[in-house]
């Protein structure tokens, strides 16, 4: 939302808390408030590895490869913080290891990441 819009929608949501109406609407209305002005104030999220490029050089990659052997980081589900797939079709090619990701981000912020390759072992810059 730009910060019009959002001004905007917050004089809509104050007009409707403070009319007589049902109870669940003001309280609706007020939720409502509270977690846009919670958005407004929380600092920007940190650069994230999501989008990322990786060279799949693993032994299951060699073995059963995908397309050129290229994967792309997306958001994680449950305890996996980011899934790799195939940068050209899409389809799923597993989960990078914690280990890996914090070694991953360590390197993005020291300025020492140019074309990561994942190996079985782990992550070489």
């Amino acid at each position: 939302m730009t910060s019009d819009s959002t001004a905007a929608r917050l004089h809509k949501l104050e007009a409707l808390a403070a009319r007589p109406g049902s109870p669940g609407e003001g309280a609706a209305a007020r939720a409502a408030i509270e977690r846009i002005r919670r958005r407004i104030q929380s600092p920007p999220a940190a650069p994230s590895l999501v989008g990322m490029h990786l060279r799949l050089d693993r032994s299951c990659d060699r073995a059963h490869g995908c397309c050129q052997r290229r994967g792309v980081l997306h958001p994680g589900h449950g305890p996996h913080r980011f899934e790799i797939r195939c940068a050209d079709c899409g389809r799923h090619r597993g989960w990078l290891k914690a280990a890996a990701a914090s070694l991953l981000e360590a390197m993005r912020r020291d300025g020492r990441l140019r074309a990561p390759v994942l190996r079985d072992k782990g992550v070489v810059p």
